[in-house]
Order: structure tokens, then sequence, then C-alpha cells
């Protein structure tokens, strides 16, 4: 019954966590945002290995995790932003020139059509950087949650691994002799 309780309840602790964190990288989850990591079923006894191979599993991801998901994909981020930034910036320097050229004629001249356009490609480029922006801000802001995650992964791991340990059996046959208590 307790093991039951310790299964439900990090079952629980994982959604909590995965419900709140940003966008995970490609591979290392499923379609809920869930760690892939194998998880007991309930009432079947698990083995050594399986456990052993379970801690392996989650050790290695969030070595991954840390040493190569967040780092790329903060550097992914980070070029994004440069790009939309530099488009911002040209696109407003372009926006500039319209201005100036179309002054005369604001209701109807001839690049009516295309500045309008270029005013929707403005704000999108405008809305775009601004959405890399948040979403590098949510990366970083719950890369502790994260890696708490991958600990309790780990833990839960190691937890199953030494519960479910062989144990030695060694056999210590002790044989009583007679009243004095000589051990033969």
């Amino acid at each position: 019954m307790r093991a039951l309780v310790a299964v439900l309840s990090s079952t629980a602790l994982v959604a909590l966590f995965t419900s709140s964190l940003a966008a995970q990288p490609p591979g290392c989850c499923d379609s809920a945002g869930v760690p892939q990591v194998p998880t007991v079923v309930i009432g079947e006894p698990i083995t050594y290995d399986v456990a052993y191979r379970n801690l392996q599993i989650a050790e290695l991801q969030s070595r991954l995790a840390d040493g190569v998901d967040y780092p790329l994909r903060l550097r992914q981020l980070e070029t994004e932003i440069k790009l939309a930034d530099a488009e911002l910036q040209s696109l407003r320097r372009i926006n500039a020139n319209y201005s100036k050229f179309n002054r005369v004629s604001n209701d109807g001249g001839p690049l009516l059509l295309e500045r309008e356009q270029f005013k929707l490609d403005l704000l999108r480029a405008e809305l775009r950087l601004k959405n890399l922006r948040d979403e590098r801000f949510l990366l970083n802001r719950h890369l502790s949650e994260q890696r708490r995650l991958h600990q309790l992964l780990v833990q839960r791991a190691r937890q199953q691994a030494e519960a479910s340990t062989p144990t030695q059996a060694k056999e210590s046959v002790i044989i009583v002799g007679p009243a004095n208590g000589r051990v033969a």
C-alpha cells in the first residue's frame, strides 16, 4: 500500500511540474510534455535489471537536458531573436523611406496596397520578436523547475532500483553443540 501511494504521488508530482513548463525540445518528452521515463505498472513486481535501467535512463535524461537540450534551445532562441531584430530594423528603415515618398497621397495613392501590406509585415515582425523574447524568458524562468523534475525522476528511479536490489542471501548455519555452547 505504501508503494502504491508513493507511485501515485510521484506521478501526480510529475504531472504538476510538467503542466507548467515551457515547450520541451523534440524527442525528450511525449505528446503531453511528460519526460519519457519508463514507469512501473502497479501490481507487477519490478526486476532489478528494469529498475537499474530506469535509473540509468533518468540520469542520462537529466544530464542531456542540462548539457544539451537547454543550451541548444537557448542558442536557437538567441539566433532567432537576432534575426527577428535585424528584420524589424530593416522593415523600420524601409517604412521611413515609404513615408517620405508617399507623404502626399495617403488616401489611395499608387503604393497604398503595398504600404498596407508592409505595415502588416512590420507588425508581424514585432510580434514575432516579442514572442521569441517571451519564450526565452520562460525557458530561463522554469529552468530550476525542470532541473528539480529531473532530480525527482532520478530519485524515484534510484529508490525503485534500491527496493528491487536482489538480496544476497548468505546462509550462515550455526550448529549449537552440547550445553557448553560451543559452535561446531
